[in-house]
């Protein structure tokens, strides 16, 4: 009888997340209006291509870095120094 017990909450939870998504995506236009009315206008997120191009923009830098420090593990590994 427990198992049936358990069975039913997950089932119950699962059914309360759907419909809390069910919700908010129809309520969504509404609260987008209600914002605008009020003046509360929520910030685009900048799309993947602009987030992509700003990590590889940046990814140079941190490659030099990276080959540098793996370099000098190398060399402390072999027991040289950098400069032979």
């Amino acid at each position: 009888m427990n198992r049936h017990f358990s069975d039913a909450w997950y089932y119950l939870k699962r059914a309360g997340s759907h419909l809390r998504a069910g919700i908010s995506e129809e309520l969504a236009p509404v609260a987008d209006r209600a914002r605008t009315a009020a003046g509360r206008e929520t910030q685009p997120e900048p799309k993947r291509l602009e987030k992509v191009q700003k990590e590889l923009r940046q990814a140079p830098s941190r490659g030099k870095h990276a080959l540098k420090g793996a370099k000098g593990r190398i060399d402390e590994y072999r027991g040289t120094s950098p400069a032979e």
